[in-house]
């Protein structure tokens, strides 16, 4: 079962046609502002950006704030254009000492970057880049892993799962009344010029091996939240030719399709419910690939039919993955 659900306060999949980002996970839609567009993404669909003032932002709460704790924030990212400073997600504010943090690029350093604010104002921040990823191009999907590690007093930032780049930092994350934004700095200050996908906020610091299972669901199309399913129906069954047969898939996790093949002649599925009925007009012993999927991936298993010959009882035989 993955982990990557243990303490993730919020997850904005940003797939939506229009109108604010929806919480997949917690309470925190995200307003729209100045109509971000809409794209197809890394993984399904994603938001736009036009460098200018479009964004999306969350009020101030206690779930999404700074202070002294642990907390990770995950973006998946494609760039425009990479001319100036812009900002993928903060929580900061340029005025009245109101900085907590920000993950952004940085244009004198042309890296990837993760910056906090031990008390709101500039002269304090401490920051941290993507130094091992290097320079990132415009047109490529990144996939960026930044926290705030309060236990071994840290900040840390890590692109694709590469290896990480940490910054000594002991004096924690300005707690401040600072908007939460995606795809800006403040208002519109620093705006991001290109597309964002799949933003989450973890209350926590992921480990090595979460980012990596994170980077390797998305890299692969598959929900990094969401377990496989396992199919739990027996994997041996038997029928009579010119008998009805039935035999039912099921499996966990709440599989959206089904599948199976190499099936006896008159023999099909409901790929939509596991259901497998027909009459079969073959005999023999039959090896046939079962599978059921989710958004988070499939699991396939061999289900051993044997179709006997008619017996010329006509009787009817339903068999729920028995076995």
């Amino acid at each position: 079962m993955t982990t990557l659900v243990t303490n993730l306060v919020s997850r904005w999949k940003l797939d939506e046609a229009s109108g604010s980002a929806i919480d997949a996970q917690g309470l925190y839609n995200a307003t729209a502002n100045n109509a971000p567009g809409a794209a197809a993404g890394k993984l399904n669909g994603c938001r736009t950006f036009n460098g200018t003032n479009q964004r999306f932002s969350v009020a101030d709460n206690a779930d999404l704030a700074g202070g002294n704790r642990n907390f990770s924030v995950r973006a998946v990212l494609n760039a425009a254009a990479l001319v100036a400073d812009m900002v993928i997600v903060s929580k900061s504010t340029n005025s009245s000492n109101q900085r907590e943090w920000r993950l952004l690029f940085n244009f004198a350093t042309s890296r990837f970057r993760f910056d906090v604010s031990p008390d709101g104002t500039s002269g304090a921040m401490v920051s941290v880049d993507a130094n091992v990823l290097g320079a990132p191009s415009t047109g490529t999907w990144y996939i960026i892993h930044a926290w705030h590690d309060a236990t071994n007093d840290q900040i840390g930032i890590a692109v694709n799962a590469g290896t990480a780049t940490t910054q000594a930092h002991a004096g924690g994350v300005f707690d401040g009344s600072s908007t939460f934004v995606i795809g800006a700095y403040n208002a519109s200050l620093s705006a991001w010029n290109g597309s964002i996908d799949e933003v989450a906020f973890w209350s926590r610091v992921l480990t090595s091996g979460e980012r990596t299972e994170d980077v390797n669901d998305i890299n692969a199309g598959l929900d990094p939240f969401v377990d496989p399913p396992t199919i739990t129906s027996g994997l041996t069954a038997a029928g009579e030719k010119w008998v009805a047969f039935n035999y039912q898939i099921t499996a966990s996790n709440a599989p959206t399709a089904y599948g199976a093949t190499g099936l006896p002649a008159g023999l099909s599925i409901n790929a939509g419910t596991g259901a497998i009925a027909g009459t079969p007009t073959e005999t023999g012993e039959f090896e046939v690939t079962l599978s059921a999927t989710n958004s988070g991936g499939t699991d396939s298993e061999t289900l051993t039919l044997t179709i006997a010959a008619a017996t010329g009882g006509g009787r009817n035989l339903t068999l729920l993955g028995v076995g």
